[in-house]
């Protein structure tokens, strides 16, 4: 998949490089007659049709550069019978829960310009499914419907349209929900830090799902409740030091640190018609635990999750409604893993081998990396290993993913980060992290 050879970007790239070119020497003709002596003898060149050729040419100037400020840097609908797949980490996060002042329902209310470009940002790109990271749960779902109806559904510039989702959930998270232990051995029971998942109040940091398409509810899979030791291998003792979880933290300790599910979708296209697996995580940031490095063990089991989920070797997998699964057993079934899921598998502090196991899986698609020049402009020097062109979030990583199948043709999968010359860079301002898609297409049989 990572194949850096014949990349779309570079092709962008190209087409951008010959456009200046040609701005040049449009601009060069132009002072080359803008300076030239009127010829009458021959009626060759008057000073009128001289002056009418620099205008013409001068607007030509003006379009060609147009053209390559605005690029092809926004993506057009996807092609027929293909279905639009993102993950947008959005950052819409109250500083407390509903019902208390400064809550994200509030901030809805009131309204930012944050809030107002993440909902053009998904106006202007326009998913058919989108995994909405770190969105505050609510319960009784009135947040999410207000983001739908206040922002989604009205366009949010003159030159975009408002846009509908019909189906929508908000998914329970173990994010600020108290633990029966102390975790972080400051000798309290407290949050943020002694929750199942980092958090001030329960479902801070949450994720919500967003489709055209009906979703199967009913039969959703959580694995929320899973506890981290009950994975086989697992690395709850890699700590340093090794002991630095107590017997009642390890046997309290839940993997998922927001939650991990697998939601059906029927999907039904001009010309076919499947399920779809949803397979959507967000695992803890593999940092703010020096030099105990317990984020980092945890982050790469919860990816690791979905590679046994996918080796349909996962017999150890209870999920939260005690349904005991190998994984996903239909070798044949559709899905995508989204998510943020920092980790990088070209650098940064989580376990890169673990990213990678994940994105090189069997059952993974192959295509290539996604990638924009807004990304290739953040050159971050201090992360020089890893290609500035695929990263997904203003710290210079790559962590957002989506990860269609190999039941999939993938027809194009970008980063929705538009460069500084774009139009359409104000874009960045909605979060740290960037929309990563993907246009997906069913391979027939």
């Amino acid at each position: 998949m990572d194949s850096h050879l014949a990349h779309p970007l570079y092709d962008s790239c190209a087409r951008r490089l010959v456009a200046w070119w040609n701005v040049l020497l449009v601009f060069f003709l132009v002072l080359r007659l803008a300076s030239a002596q009127p010829s009458l003898e021959n009626g060759l060149l008057s000073s009128h049709s001289r002056d009418d050729l620099v205008e013409k040419l001068t607007e030509l100037i003006h379009e060609l550069i147009t053209e390559f400020r605005e690029g092809d840097e926004l993506p057009g609908p996807p092609p027929p019978g293909a279905v639009r797949l993102a993950s947008f980490n959005a950052a819409l996060v109250g500083e407390n829960p509903k019902g208390q002042e400064g809550s994200l329902f509030d901030m809805l209310v009131e309204g930012s310009e944050e809030i107002s470009l993440a909902a053009e940002t998904i106006q202007r790109v326009r998913p058919d499914i989108l995994a909405l990271k770190e969105f505050d749960y609510d319960p009784s779902g009135e947040t999410l419907d207000l983001f739908k109806e206040k922002y989604l559904e009205v366009p949010q510039a003159d030159d975009v349209e408002g846009i509908s989702y019909t189906y929508s959930m908000q998914i329970v998270s173990n994010t600020g929900v108290l633990s029966r232990a102390d975790l972080n051995n400051d000798g309290n029971i407290s949050l943020p830090d002694d929750g199942y998942g980092f958090g001030f109040y329960p479902g801070q940091f949450a994720f919500a799902i967003l489709s055209v398409f009906p979703f199967d509810e009913k039969a959703m899979r959580s694995w929320r409740l899973f506890k981290w030791k009950d994975m086989p291998g697992n690395r709850i003792r890699n700590t340093n030091p090794p002991d630095y979880y107590s017997p009642e933290a390890v046997a309290e300790l839940r993997l998922s640190s927001k939650n991990h599910i697998d939601l059906p979708v029927a999907v039904t296209t001009d010309d076919d018609e499947y399920t779809f697996h949803m397979l959507v995580s967000h695992p803890t940031p593999p940092a703010f635990d020096q030099p105990f490095l317990y984020n980092v063990q945890r982050n790469a089991d919860e990816i690791r999750l979905w590679i046994d989920y996918l080796d349909v070797n996962a017999t150890y997998l209870v999920d939260d409604r005690g349904r005991r699964t190998k994984g996903l057993a239909d070798l044949k079934a559709n899905f995508a893993v989204f998510g943020d899921q920092n980790n990088d598998p070209n650098g940064g502090d989580g376990i890169n081998e673990v990213i990678e196991r994940l994105i090189e899986h069997p059952r993974i698609a192959r295509f290539p990396t996604p990638a924009s020049l807004g990304g290739l402009e953040n050159n971050d020097t201090s992360r020089e290993s890893i290609p500035p062109a695929f990263h997904t979030a203003d710290f210079a990583l790559r962590v957002d993913y989506v990860l269609p199948s190999k039941t999939f043709n993938v027809l194009k999968s970008e980063v929705i980060w538009p460069s500084t010359e774009s139009r359409f860079n104000y874009l960045v301002n909605a979060s740290d992290h960037r929309m990563v898609y993907a246009d997906v297409r069913r391979k027939k049989k």
